[in-house]
């Protein structure tokens, strides 16, 4: 948490500000922090644990009061998402679960990507993805 502390205090006087979700598998856990609308969720057959749930979404980093908030969980048998808010706002989170629970992780993180895809081919949003399992 306090490396995004400083990160934030040095990103304030620039021009931008974004989220950011980063973990660290270790041991079998996860690790992680969060700043923002990017999501981390461990998603299993009997359902989603949202990491990031208490997560301060405003100020963003860079804005130089960003709030980091740190999260921690067994990794076990579940399927680990990062996703930035164009997949979590856009798709449905039945089907962002049942795609990622898919035994080809590759495989599953294009069709993620592309979940939000609107019928004109565009993306409501940037979309990125990062999918983890044991």
């Amino acid at each position: 948490m306090a490396t995004l502390a400083e990160v934030d205090e040095a990103l304030s006087c620039g021009p931008g500000q974004c989220a950011i979700v980063a973990t660290a598998a270790i041991a079998g856990r996860i690790v992680g922090v969060s700043v923002g609308d990017c999501g981390a969720w461990l998603i299993a057959q009997n359902g989603i644990d949202e990491l990031t749930a208490n997560q301060v979404r405003r100020p963003l980093l860079g804005s130089g009061e960003a709030i980091p908030v740190a999260f921690e969980s067994a990794l076990a048998d579940a399927t680990l998402l990062l996703a930035t808010d164009g997949l979590l706002k856009y798709a449905r989170r039945d089907r962002i679960a049942a795609v990622a629970l898919g035994p080809d992780l590759q495989m599953a993180a294009y069709a993620l990507a592309d979940l939000p895809r609107l019928r004109s081919g565009a993306l409501p949003d940037d979309v990125g993805v990062i999918l983890c399992r044991r």
